[in-house]
Protein backbone atom coordinates (compact mmCIF):
# COMPACT_ATOMS: atom_id res chain seq x y z
CA UNK A 1 0.00 0.00 0.00
CA UNK A 2 1.32 3.43 -0.89
CA UNK A 3 2.05 5.98 1.77
CA UNK A 4 -1.07 7.90 2.78
CA UNK A 5 -0.79 11.46 1.51
CA UNK A 6 -3.00 14.51 1.82
CA UNK A 7 -4.30 16.14 -1.37
CA UNK A 8 -4.29 19.89 -0.86
CA UNK A 9 -7.15 20.30 -3.35
CA UNK A 10 -9.47 18.13 -1.28
CA UNK A 11 -11.67 19.65 1.42
CA UNK A 12 -10.24 19.37 4.93
CA UNK A 13 -12.43 16.68 6.45
CA UNK A 14 -11.88 18.01 9.96
CA UNK A 15 -14.02 21.01 8.97
CA UNK A 16 -16.78 18.93 7.40
CA UNK A 17 -18.04 17.30 10.58
CA UNK A 18 -19.73 20.14 12.45
CA UNK A 19 -19.59 19.71 16.24
CA UNK A 20 -22.93 18.69 17.71
CA UNK A 21 -24.28 19.94 21.04
CA UNK A 22 -23.93 16.44 22.46
CA UNK A 23 -20.22 16.46 21.56
CA UNK A 24 -19.41 18.44 24.68
CA UNK A 25 -17.17 16.36 26.98
CA UNK A 26 -19.12 14.11 29.32
CA UNK A 27 -16.05 13.21 31.40
CA UNK A 28 -13.82 15.86 32.95
CA UNK A 29 -10.04 16.03 33.01
CA UNK A 30 -9.90 15.26 36.73
CA UNK A 31 -11.48 11.87 36.02
CA UNK A 32 -8.81 10.81 33.52
CA UNK A 33 -5.64 12.34 34.94
CA UNK A 34 -5.24 9.71 37.67
CA UNK A 35 -5.30 6.91 35.11
CA UNK A 36 -2.84 8.75 32.89
CA UNK A 37 -0.48 9.00 35.86
CA UNK A 38 -1.04 5.31 36.60
CA UNK A 39 -0.18 4.53 32.97
CA UNK A 40 3.03 6.52 33.27
CA UNK A 41 4.07 4.93 36.56
CA UNK A 42 3.10 1.29 36.00
CA UNK A 43 2.49 0.63 32.31
CA UNK A 44 4.81 2.86 30.29
CA UNK A 45 7.42 0.11 29.99
CA UNK A 46 4.74 -2.14 28.46
CA UNK A 47 3.17 0.43 26.11
CA UNK A 48 5.77 3.25 25.83
CA UNK A 49 3.93 5.21 23.16
CA UNK A 50 2.23 8.10 24.98
CA UNK A 51 3.80 11.13 26.64
CA UNK A 52 1.43 11.68 29.53
CA UNK A 53 2.91 15.08 30.31
CA UNK A 54 2.13 16.23 26.77
CA UNK A 55 -1.32 14.63 26.79
CA UNK A 56 -2.27 16.20 30.13
CA UNK A 57 -1.00 19.57 28.88
CA UNK A 58 -3.23 19.28 25.81
CA UNK A 59 -6.20 18.29 27.95
CA UNK A 60 -5.60 21.20 30.31
CA UNK A 61 -6.01 23.61 27.39
CA UNK A 62 -9.49 22.28 26.55
CA UNK A 63 -12.52 24.19 27.79
CA UNK A 64 -14.58 21.31 29.15
CA UNK A 65 -17.62 23.57 29.41
CA UNK A 66 -17.89 23.93 25.64
CA UNK A 67 -18.29 21.71 22.61
CA UNK A 68 -15.00 20.16 21.57
CA UNK A 69 -13.20 21.25 18.45
CA UNK A 70 -12.07 18.45 16.15
CA UNK A 71 -8.45 19.02 17.19
CA UNK A 72 -9.33 18.73 20.89
CA UNK A 73 -11.44 15.62 20.32
CA UNK A 74 -8.31 13.62 19.45
CA UNK A 75 -6.41 13.86 22.78
CA UNK A 76 -9.73 13.61 24.65
CA UNK A 77 -10.65 10.31 22.97
CA UNK A 78 -7.12 8.98 23.44
CA UNK A 79 -7.10 9.82 27.16
CA UNK A 80 -10.47 8.08 27.56
CA UNK A 81 -9.32 4.90 25.83
CA UNK A 82 -6.17 4.82 27.97
CA UNK A 83 -8.25 5.31 31.12
CA UNK A 84 -10.59 2.47 30.12
CA UNK A 85 -7.67 0.14 29.43
CA UNK A 86 -5.78 0.99 32.62
CA UNK A 87 -8.90 0.76 34.80
CA UNK A 88 -9.54 -2.78 33.57
CA UNK A 89 -5.88 -3.77 33.85
CA UNK A 90 -5.82 -2.65 37.47
CA UNK A 91 -9.09 -4.44 38.19
CA UNK A 92 -7.76 -7.65 36.63
CA UNK A 93 -4.44 -7.54 38.50
CA UNK A 94 -3.32 -7.77 42.10
CA UNK A 95 -3.39 -3.96 42.19
CA UNK A 96 -7.16 -4.19 42.54
CA UNK A 97 -6.63 -4.63 46.30
CA UNK A 98 -5.19 -1.11 46.50
CA UNK A 99 -7.21 1.73 47.89
CA UNK A 100 -8.03 3.65 44.73
CA UNK A 101 -9.55 7.11 44.36
CA UNK A 102 -13.32 7.19 43.68
CA UNK A 103 -13.19 7.11 39.89
CA UNK A 104 -15.67 5.92 37.30
CA UNK A 105 -15.84 2.37 35.98
CA UNK A 106 -13.87 1.43 32.89
CA UNK A 107 -16.89 1.06 30.64
CA UNK A 108 -17.85 4.71 31.16
CA UNK A 109 -14.51 5.81 29.72
CA UNK A 110 -14.75 3.33 26.84
CA UNK A 111 -18.29 4.36 25.90
CA UNK A 112 -17.35 8.03 25.91
CA UNK A 113 -14.29 7.33 23.74
CA UNK A 114 -16.47 5.44 21.27
CA UNK A 115 -19.03 8.26 21.24
CA UNK A 116 -16.44 10.94 20.51
CA UNK A 117 -14.83 8.82 17.79
CA UNK A 118 -18.22 8.42 16.14
CA UNK A 119 -19.35 12.06 16.44
CA UNK A 120 -16.10 13.38 14.98
CA UNK A 121 -15.62 10.55 12.46
CA UNK A 122 -12.04 9.93 13.56
CA UNK A 123 -11.71 6.98 11.19
CA UNK A 124 -11.93 9.39 8.24
CA UNK A 125 -8.69 11.19 9.10
CA UNK A 126 -5.93 8.74 10.12
CA UNK A 127 -3.32 10.04 12.55
CA UNK A 128 -1.20 8.81 15.44
CA UNK A 129 -3.93 9.59 17.98
CA UNK A 130 -6.51 7.52 16.11
CA UNK A 131 -4.10 4.57 15.92
CA UNK A 132 -3.48 4.71 19.66
CA UNK A 133 -7.14 5.22 20.56
CA UNK A 134 -7.98 2.07 18.57
CA UNK A 135 -5.10 0.23 20.23
CA UNK A 136 -6.15 1.07 23.78
CA UNK A 137 -9.74 0.13 22.98
CA UNK A 138 -8.27 -3.22 21.90
CA UNK A 139 -6.50 -3.47 25.27
CA UNK A 140 -9.72 -2.55 27.09
CA UNK A 141 -11.81 -5.19 25.33
CA UNK A 142 -9.24 -7.95 25.98
CA UNK A 143 -10.30 -7.84 29.64
CA UNK A 144 -14.05 -7.53 29.00
CA UNK A 145 -16.11 -10.70 29.22
CA UNK A 146 -17.28 -11.52 25.71
CA UNK A 147 -15.07 -8.79 24.28
CA UNK A 148 -12.75 -10.94 22.16
CA UNK A 149 -14.28 -10.07 18.79
CA UNK A 150 -14.42 -6.38 19.64
CA UNK A 151 -10.79 -6.41 20.77
CA UNK A 152 -9.69 -8.03 17.51
CA UNK A 153 -11.71 -5.50 15.53
CA UNK A 154 -9.95 -2.55 17.17
CA UNK A 155 -6.53 -4.13 16.79
CA UNK A 156 -7.16 -4.70 13.09
CA UNK A 157 -8.36 -1.10 12.86
CA UNK A 158 -5.12 0.14 14.42
CA UNK A 159 -3.04 -2.01 12.06
CA UNK A 160 -4.99 -0.78 9.03
CA UNK A 161 -4.56 2.86 10.07
CA UNK A 162 -0.85 2.25 10.53
CA UNK A 163 -0.66 1.08 6.94
CA UNK A 164 -2.71 4.04 5.70
CA UNK A 165 -0.14 6.34 7.28
CA UNK A 166 2.66 4.39 5.62
CA UNK A 167 4.39 3.44 8.86
CA UNK A 168 5.31 0.08 7.30
CA UNK A 169 7.33 1.94 4.64
CA UNK A 170 10.88 3.00 5.62
CA UNK A 171 10.63 5.94 3.21
CA UNK A 172 7.91 7.51 5.36
CA UNK A 173 10.38 8.19 8.15
CA UNK A 174 12.81 10.12 5.96
CA UNK A 175 10.61 13.22 6.08
CA UNK A 176 9.98 13.08 9.83
CA UNK A 177 11.83 14.84 12.64
CA UNK A 178 13.94 12.65 14.97
CA UNK A 179 11.31 13.03 17.70
CA UNK A 180 8.45 12.00 15.43
CA UNK A 181 10.47 9.15 13.93
CA UNK A 182 11.13 7.79 17.41
CA UNK A 183 7.45 7.95 18.37
CA UNK A 184 6.18 6.42 15.14
CA UNK A 185 8.74 3.62 15.36
CA UNK A 186 7.52 2.78 18.87
CA UNK A 187 3.90 2.80 17.72
CA UNK A 188 4.65 0.63 14.70
CA UNK A 189 6.66 -1.94 16.64
CA UNK A 190 4.11 -2.11 19.46
CA UNK A 191 1.51 -3.08 16.87
CA UNK A 192 3.91 -5.49 15.19
CA UNK A 193 4.55 -7.35 18.45
CA UNK A 194 0.87 -7.37 19.38
CA UNK A 195 -0.15 -8.65 15.96
CA UNK A 196 2.31 -11.53 16.22
CA UNK A 197 0.95 -12.55 19.60
CA UNK A 198 -2.58 -12.50 18.19
CA UNK A 199 -1.44 -14.57 15.21
CA UNK A 200 -0.24 -17.21 17.66
CA UNK A 201 -3.49 -17.19 19.61
CA UNK A 202 -5.98 -16.93 16.74
CA UNK A 203 -4.13 -18.07 13.63
CA UNK A 204 -4.44 -14.74 11.84
CA UNK A 205 -2.26 -13.88 8.87
CA UNK A 206 0.37 -11.25 9.63
CA UNK A 207 0.11 -7.86 7.95
CA UNK A 208 2.96 -5.83 9.45
CA UNK A 209 6.52 -6.73 8.57
CA UNK A 210 9.91 -6.04 10.09
CA UNK A 211 12.30 -3.63 8.39
CA UNK A 212 11.57 -0.37 10.20
CA UNK A 213 14.50 0.80 12.37
CA UNK A 214 13.93 0.09 16.04
CA UNK A 215 13.42 2.96 18.47
CA UNK A 216 16.57 3.88 20.37
CA UNK A 217 16.62 3.99 24.14
CA UNK A 218 18.60 7.23 24.39
CA UNK A 219 16.00 9.11 22.34
CA UNK A 220 13.18 8.36 24.75
CA UNK A 221 11.68 10.67 27.35
CA UNK A 222 12.07 7.82 29.87
CA UNK A 223 15.04 5.77 28.58
CA UNK A 224 15.25 3.34 31.50
CA UNK A 225 11.61 2.40 31.02
CA UNK A 226 12.22 1.58 27.36
CA UNK A 227 14.94 -1.05 27.86
CA UNK A 228 12.68 -4.11 28.21
CA UNK A 229 10.46 -2.97 25.35
CA UNK A 230 13.40 -2.63 22.97
CA UNK A 231 14.79 -5.99 24.11
CA UNK A 232 11.44 -7.58 23.27
CA UNK A 233 11.44 -5.93 19.86
CA UNK A 234 14.93 -7.25 19.14
CA UNK A 235 13.75 -10.76 19.98
CA UNK A 236 10.98 -10.50 17.40
CA UNK A 237 13.02 -8.78 14.72
CA UNK A 238 16.07 -11.01 15.05
CA UNK A 239 14.12 -14.26 15.12
CA UNK A 240 11.40 -13.38 12.57
CA UNK A 241 9.44 -16.11 14.36
CA UNK A 242 5.68 -16.16 14.62
CA UNK A 243 5.42 -19.27 16.77
CA UNK A 244 7.87 -19.16 19.63
CA UNK A 245 6.88 -19.99 23.22
CA UNK A 246 9.43 -17.56 24.65
CA UNK A 247 8.06 -14.73 22.52
CA UNK A 248 4.50 -15.55 23.50
CA UNK A 249 5.33 -15.51 27.20
CA UNK A 250 7.23 -12.22 26.97
CA UNK A 251 4.65 -10.44 24.89
CA UNK A 252 1.80 -11.56 27.12
CA UNK A 253 3.55 -10.29 30.23
CA UNK A 254 1.29 -7.25 30.69
CA UNK A 255 -0.41 -8.35 33.89
CA UNK A 256 2.87 -9.46 35.43
CA UNK A 257 4.42 -6.10 34.57
CA UNK A 258 1.53 -4.20 36.07
CA UNK A 259 1.41 -6.11 39.33
CA UNK A 260 5.07 -6.63 40.14
CA UNK A 261 7.43 -4.57 42.15
CA UNK A 262 7.46 -1.12 43.60
CA UNK A 263 4.12 0.54 42.96
CA UNK A 264 4.34 4.28 43.62
CA UNK A 265 1.84 6.01 45.84
CA UNK A 266 -0.66 7.84 43.65
CA UNK A 267 -3.37 9.72 45.46
CA UNK A 268 -6.33 11.88 44.59
CA UNK A 269 -4.50 15.09 45.50
CA UNK A 270 -3.05 15.17 42.00
CA UNK A 271 -6.54 15.57 40.59
CA UNK A 272 -7.36 18.56 42.80
CA UNK A 273 -5.56 20.99 40.52
CA UNK A 274 -7.82 19.97 37.62
CA UNK A 275 -11.17 20.34 39.36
Amino acid sequence: MDNFTENSSVTDLSTVFSPLPEAAPAIKIADVVWYLQAYQSWFYSVWPVVSTSNLIFRLSNIDFQKTLSYEDSLPYALSLSISAAIANQIEASSMSVMELPPLMEADRYALEALRIRDVYAHSMIPCTETILTSYYLYVYFTTVRGGTQASLQYLQEAVSTTQQLGLHNPMTYLTKSPHETHLLSKVYHLLLVTERVISIQHGFQLVLTTGIPLPTIEDDEYPFALVEFVDLLKLFVNSEATINPKIEVLANNINDSSSSGNIPNLNTNYNDSYR
